[in-house]
């Protein structure tokens, strides 16, 4: 419940604190499928199901994570050339790419969230 609560919550945050929510549900995508790894020795499929949705999750939500780094950098460099007196839009255009892929990975993230649900249903 909680991954889902965080994705729900990330979804919806604006400005700011967009990021971290994002990072957030990241982590609790992994405190889920690190539970569910360590209970399918006793439980195995619907641990097994469980730990590979959220997987899923941790994954998409990785190469999101990545994006927000690649922005960061792409944004100090850019005003290092403005500062040198260089042209920063090729690095606009690299903060864009960045942006469509952090889209693309929430989409891939929120994608997953139906999985989590059903394996969850499935602990009954």
């Amino acid at each position: 419940a909680r991954l889902l609560d965080r994705l729900a919550a990330a979804e919806a945050a604006t400005g700011d604190g967009r990021d971290e929510a994002w990072h957030a549900a990241r982590k609790a995508a992994k405190r889920l499928r690190y539970t569910a790894e360590a209970l399918e020795p006793a439980t195995g499929k619907p641990a097994r199901r469980l730990r590979k949705a959220a997987k899923q999750v941790t994954t998409a939500l990785g190469a999101r994570q990545d994006t927000v780094v690649a922005r960061e950098q792409l944004v100090r460099l850019a005003a290092l050339a403005r500062e040198d007196g260089e042209s920063d839009f090729t690095y606009g255009l690299l903060v864009g790419q960045e942006q469509a892929r952090a889209a693309e990975a929430e989409r891939d993230a929120l994608g997953a969230r139906g999985r989590v649900e059903k394996r969850r249903d499935d602990w009954g």
